[in-house]
Formats: structure tokens, C-alpha cells, sequence
């Protein structure tokens, strides 16, 4: 379970009174199935929000050197009584409030007999200025919540968390049979503990967890439990990991039966790991799909975008055993092995990979995944992202229409990533394959017959609607992406869409490989039956690979933040905050920087534009002759105003710490602003500007925090 609601930051609110009964809360939760939580507390512990920093940090820092799993993130419950409803909207409109990790969903409480009036007002007041609501503890508000109908018509404003012991261990009756009447209605988004102290409301969930399971379907017990805090709240995010451990998954389930044919089994399907089978291996080995996969995320994680050190890794898999379930290599590929010759024998990786009809296998989207969702997170323009992930299936597998399919496979990594509230799988499949034959359809050259290729482009909806007799099984790459998006379309589960890949036969490994990893990735490894996963083997090295490329730096307070994506995004200069100086009011930074370099009757255009507009609207423009000397203190003091109006920003800025920042411009090749790390900028001087500012406001804000 995901806990969305939990009073355990130390002696600042009515919850957890020192670091030490914070320890013993969080090992509680933990020995009750709950993996992540969000620090949640009373609004008014916000008056003083220095504090509640200081104490979230050392209770994050206090897990890392534990060696704690506990996902940690922070958010406020927010009380809406009275007369306090229009201060409390100004101060989280203002920033000083924080909302659930710094998302749009502000977890809203209420008072036990608010009325329905009241509760609506606030409600829609929320929505108006683009909040979502989770009501708290919604059991409760028995005159707003109490009745199912009219809580339906509430839920189409807000989202609804319950307490997990008011389902089987509360006393009060009237709550509990308001829990359960909202999660047997369908109401219910979140499951909660408000734990506040081992002697009052202590984070118990386990027999709560246990009648969701019991008593719901498994697809509305998987969301309400992790899969909505997951989402939408981006809690225990993990995406790397997700989306490895569901493709080693699926590997090794279907290892045994590769090569069987859909008749055989029919009669003998797969429901579970099992050993011996078509390569004679333990059960929970993975065979060349995750191999190489790993060898991906672990050269990604240590050396970025560079394709020799890829091979190099593929090398030492293919000759040395390395990147192994068992230390034992098989089953691989004629093409994949080609091309690791071809590297051995001295060819750059660019000339290695076979771009005739015979490179048409599934060897390059085997192991697209961890690219694919590098490349998604990482870059901004679509064809960047595309251009990294042909070419690294072209270190072995070059011909256009295996590079399309593991370009649509990236589609959809990027469209999910960017889904809306309510959006199927299907809604998001079908619009990734219409992008990818808009794409393909521009480029030209040797796509040009590629994309016009039977069954290449088949919309989401009659992949879906194939049967498994018409979908062939072999190793070709197109009839693999077929089976992954077949499989994932027809089922709303992990378990399901790696079987259903599974028992196609063919292929068997590859294409549940290909199916494992979108839906690892959609449902999180939480979703991955826990029998599969303690079977499966050499499970640490695919933890190593996924936390070293996806998790650097995240609980070391000396690792420098230097990508400024994810929970860092706040930090860029094109981030969406309001600036006010000298009484214009500016989108971002960089438009507030850079309007102080023309005439004052010119600074009022900047108004509304994004950092892109505003840079091509700055090299149209006169500039003031003294810019250059005065450039770096406009910049300082445009910084200092967006973290000093934007108290939430601020709190987020403190929660770095003494970490290092470094503005990383690879790509505009600006050695002054920040660093380039561009071959051939690597060895320049940085002067790093923007990233010793951001540490200098850092500081100013510790001395004297915003009000």
C-alpha cells in the first residue's frame, strides 16, 4: 500500500513527537505492507516552514542511512473551516502550502460536521484555480459523504481517501459503514492510515489492505491501494524498475516454451515460472532480452548516451559471461551475435548492426525499454529522442522497420508519460501509433517502403480486436509488437498480459519480454505476482542497473543535481512559475531575465511568453549597452524574486541541501550559464553562472526564509 496520509514529520504538528517515535511509526508501516508514504502535516505547522524542511530532511536522511526502501515525500493536510477558507486559498495559491509531492492533488480536509454547502464551495473554489481535491478521511463528513448518491455527485470534483482501519477496526459504526459503503460503490481513490503516534492512531494497515482485497476487484483494489498514488501522485515512482523487472519477468516465463506452437499451448499453457523447457534452465532465469536490456540501463547509468561503451558491454555478455541470470549465456540471437562480432573485430558500433531485410528481428525492441524511457525523460524534441533510440538498435538491427517499431514503442512510453486523468491504455496506444505514422511518413528516405508495410501500422483498436490465430508468433520484429500491444490491450493487469504473450508460443521469451516491460511499466513492479519475483533470478543485478540509471544521487546528500527534469524541474529556467519585477508580472525566468536587457517600454511584450519566445523575442530587440557587465546581477536578482514569491518553490530549493548544482547546457553549448557536456566541451572552463546563483539564493533563503 501507498500511504497518502500520514502525520510523521516530528514535533511539528499534532503527529509523531520526536525522530525516534518516527523511526518505530515508519517501521510499523513498513511490517503493514505500506512502501510509501507522504508526510502530511497540519496546516498551520506551515507558519513556521523552516522547520517542518529541516525535520522531512533529517527524517529522509535518517532513512537513507538505514538503508530504508520507505519511499518518503511530502504534502500538507490542508483544513477548510469557517472563516480561515479564504486565507487558507491565498497561502496555497501563494506556494506556502504545500500539495501532495508537488502535484496538482492538495489533500483538503474538513471538519466532521461541515456541511454540504460549505464543501462544494471549497471544492469548486479548488478546481477554479486548477487544484484537484482529495478529501481526508472522507468516512468522517457523514453530511456530505454519508449518503452514496450524493457522493458520487461530489466525487465528479474531488477525489476520495479513506483510513484503512475504518474499514475493519474502527469503533464507530456510522464510519465504518460509510467506508465501506464508498469503496463498494466505486468512490474511493486512496487508501490512507492518518497515523499521528503509536499511542493514538498508530499506521496500522494491514487488515485494511486485506479487506480491499478480499472484497473488491482486483484491478479498483490494485489502484485505490498504490496504482492512483502511483500515477497521479507520482509516489514511489520508480519507472526504470518497473519497467526492468517486468521485462526480466516475462523472459522467464516464456524461456521455457519458446519455439512451442499455439496448439501446444493451448494444451498446455503457462500460469507460472517454471524450469527446464526449451533451453533445459532453472526456473526465474532470463535469457539475451534482459541481458542486453542490462547492459543498456548500466552503460546509460554510468556513461550516458554512448554506443561504444554499449557494445562493449554486449561484448562482455556475448564472451564473458557478464549480465547474466546465472552466469551461464544462451539462447542469443544470430543477428545480435553478428553484430557483436563485427564490434570484436574492430568495426565502430555505427557499422556493426545489420540494416538489410535480415535485420528485421526482434533483437533491437528486446531491449529498447531502458532507452526508450531515457530517452523520454531526457530530451525534449522528438526527433532527439528517436534519432538515440534507432541508433541503438542499430548496433545490431538497423533495417527501418525494426527501427519503427521500437520508435512506436517510444511513442507510447512518451504518451503515457504525458496521459490525462481517465485515459485508457487503448486511448493512449492509439495515439502514439498515429503520431509514429505521422512521424515515419515525413522522414522519407529508406522509410519510404517501411511504413507501408502490412500490419506495421495498425491502429490500437484492431490490434485489439485480432484473435490469437491471426497474429503469427516467430521472431520477426513486427509480429512481436503486435503480440505485446495485442497482450497489453486485452488484459488490465501485469499477470495477464505477460501469460496471454506467453501463450501465444513462437517467440515466446521476446515477445512477453516486450509485453512485460510495457506493463511493468504501466501497472509498477507492485503489480508483478511476488511468487514470480522471488523466483526470479540474479533479481539484485536488475535492481543495481535500474536504481544506478535511475536513482543517482537521489538519497546522497553530497551528489551534485545537475539534470534538472523530474522532481528538479522547478530548478530550470523555463519552468512555469509567476516573477513580478518592477511591476510586470513574467511566466519564467528566463522571461524575467532577459526583459531587464531591453528599454523599459519593451519588457511589457515579454508578458506570457515561454522561455523559447522569450529568448527569439530577446534577439530582435536593442539591448541596454551596459548588459553585459550587468547581465549576471539581472539574472541574481530575477532568482531571488521567483524563489522569494514562490514560498513553495523555496521550501523545494531548501529541500536540496548543501548539494552541488550544476546547470547543464549541453546542447546550447553555454559554458558561462552552466556546463556543456559536449564532446568537445567537455575540457572548456565552466563558469557554471546559474547554478552557483541557485546555491547563492539557497543560502539567502537558510539566513532568512520567505515569509
Amino acid at each position: 500500500m501507498f500511504d497518502i496520509h500520514m502525520h510523521i514529520i516530528p514535533g511539528v504538528d499534532d503527529g509523531s513527537r520526536d525522530m525516534e517515535m518516527s523511526g518505530v511509526m515508519l517501521e510499523q508501516a513498513w511490517s503493514e505492507g505500506i512502501r510509501a508514504v507522504i508526510a502530511t502535516p497540519h496546516s498551520h505547522a506551515f507558519r513556521q516552514p523552516e522547520k517542518v524542511m529541516e525535520r522531512f530532511a533529517a527524517l529522509k536522511k535518517r532513512l537513507s542511512g538505514q538503508g530504508s526502501q520507505m519511499t518518503l515525500a511530502l504534502g500538507c493536510e490542508v483544513l477548510f473551516a469557517g472563516d480561515n477558507t479564504d486565507d487558507t486559498m491565498e497561502r496555497l495559491k501563494s506556494g506556502q502550502l504545500p500539495s501532495l509531492n508537488s502535484t496538482r492533488y492538495v489533500l483538503t480536509e474538513f471538519m466532521p460536521d461541515v456541511d454540504v454547502a460549505y464543501a462544494l464551495n471549497v471544492l469548486q473554489r479548488l478546481r477554479a484555480v486548477d487544484y484537484i481535491p482529495v478529501i481526508a478521511h472522507a468516512e468522517r463528513c457523514p453530511k456530505v459523504l454519508g449518503n452514496a448518491e450524493r457522493a458520487a455527485e461530489l466525487h465528479k470534483l474531488a477525489l476520495i481517501q479513506i483510513n484503512a482501519y475504518s474499514l475493519t477496526e474502527e469503533r464507530d459504526e456510522g464510519i465504518r459503514d460509510i467506508a465501506r459503503m464508498l469503496l463498494n460503490h466505486g468512490l474511493v481513490d486512496f487508501i490512507g492510515t492518518d497515523a499521528h503516534r503509536m499511542d493514538h492512531r498508530a499506521p496500522n494497515a494491514a487488515s485494511g489492505i486485506r479487506y480491499v482485497r478480499e472484497n473488491c476487484d482486483p484491478a479498483y483494489a490494485r489502484a485505490v491501494l498504490w496504482g492512483n498514488a502511483k500515477r497521479l501522485l507520482r509516489l514511489g515512482e520508480h519507472p526504470y524498475l518497473d519497467g526492468l523487472l517486468g521485462l526480466a519477468v516475462g523472459d522467464a516465463l516464456g524461456v521455457p516454451y519458446e519455439r512451442c506452437t499455439l496448439e501446444e499451448m493451448r494444451r498446455e499453457p503457462c500460469v507460472g515460472m517454471r524450469g527446464d523447457g526449451a533451453h533445459r534452465q532453472p526456473a526465474g532465469t532470463w535469457s539475451d532480452d534482459t541481458s542486453m536490456a542490462l547492459c543498456i540501463a548500466d552503460s546509460l547509468g554510468t556513461k550516458g548516451v554512448d554506443p561504444d561503451d554499449v557494445m562493449k558491454k554486449f561484448s562482455a555478455w556475448n564472451n564473458r559471461c557478464q549480465y547474466t541470470a546465472t552466469g551461464v549465456v544462451f539462447d542469443v540471437g544470430t543477428t545480435c551475435r553478428r553484430g557483436i562480432h563485427n564490434y570484436d573485430l574492430g568495426a565502430p558500433p555505427e557499422l556493426c548492426g545489420d540494416y538489410t531485410e535480415n535485420g528485421n528481428g526482434n533483437g533491437g525492441l528486446m531491449r529498447t525499454f531502458p532507452v526508450a524511457l531515457y530517452a523520454c525523460l531526457q530530451m525534449d524534441n522528438l526527433d532527439d529522442m528517436l534519432r538515440l533510440v534507432h541508433s541503438y538498435s542499430a548496433l545490431t538491427h538497423g533495417h527501418p522497420v525494426g527501427l519503427i517499431c521500437c520508435g512506436l514503442y517510444t511513442l507510447f512510453i512518451r504518451e503515457w508519460l504525458s496521459c490525462g486523468q481517465g485515459e485508457t491504455t487503448l486511448d493512449v496506444m492509439e495515439r502514439a501509433i498515429e503520431k509514429g505514422r505521422a512521424h515515419y511518413a515525413a522522414m522519407g528516405g529508406g522509410f519510404e517502403e517501411a511504413i507501408n508495410r502490412p500490419g506495421l501500422f495498425l491502429s490500437a483498436q484492431a490490434l485489439k480486436a485480432k484473435t490469437e490465430d491471426q497474429l503469427p508468433t516467430f521472431g520477426y520484429v513486427m509480429n512481436t509488437w503486435n503480440i505485446a500491444v495485442w497482450s497489453l490491450l486485452n488484459t488490465n493487469n501485469y499477470r495477464d498480459c505477460v501469460l496471454k504473450a506467453v501463450n501465444m508460443g513462437g517467440d515466446a521469451d521476446t515477445n512477453a519480454a516486450v509485453a512485460g516491460s510495457l506493463a511493468g511499466f504501466i501497472y509498477g513492479c507492485e503489480d508483478i505476482p511476488e511468487e514470480w519475483l522471488e523466483t526470479l533470478q540474479n533479481r539484485k543485478l536488475i535492481r543495481l542497473f535500474a536504481d544506478r540509471l535511475g536513482d543517482i544521487g537521489k538519497n546522497s546528500p553530497e551528489a551534485c543535481i545537475d539534470k534538472f527534469i523530474g522532481e528538479y524541474a522547478f530548478l530550470s529556467m523555463k519552468a512555469k512559475c509567476p516573477i513580478e519585477i518592477g511591476g510586470i508580472e513574467y511566466q519564467n525566468l528566463t522571461s524575467a531575465w532577459l526583459a531587464q536587457a531591453v528599454p523599459e517600454e519593451n519588457r511589457h511584450e515579454f508578458v506570457g511568453l515561454n522561455a523559447h519566445q522569450a529568448r527569439r523575442f530577446f534577439n530582435q530587440l536593442p539591448h541596454r549597452e551596459d548588459w553585459s557587465e550587468t547581465r549576471t546581477e539581472a539574472l541574481r536578482c530575477a532568482c531571488e524574486a521567483k524563489f522569494r514569491q514562490n514560498p513553495a518553490l523555496a521550501l523545494k530549493l531548501l529541500a536540496t541541501s548543501y548539494r552541488p548544482i550544476i546547470y547543464d547546457t549541453t546542447g546550447s553549448h553555454d559554458n558561462e550559464l552552466g556546463r556543456c557536456t559536449c564532446d568537445g566541451c567537455q575540457n572548456q572552463e565552466a563558469k557554471n553562472l546559474y547554478g552557483k546563483i541557485l546555491m547563492d539564493v539557497r543560502n539567502n533563503l537558510k539566513e532568512m526564509p520567505p515569509k
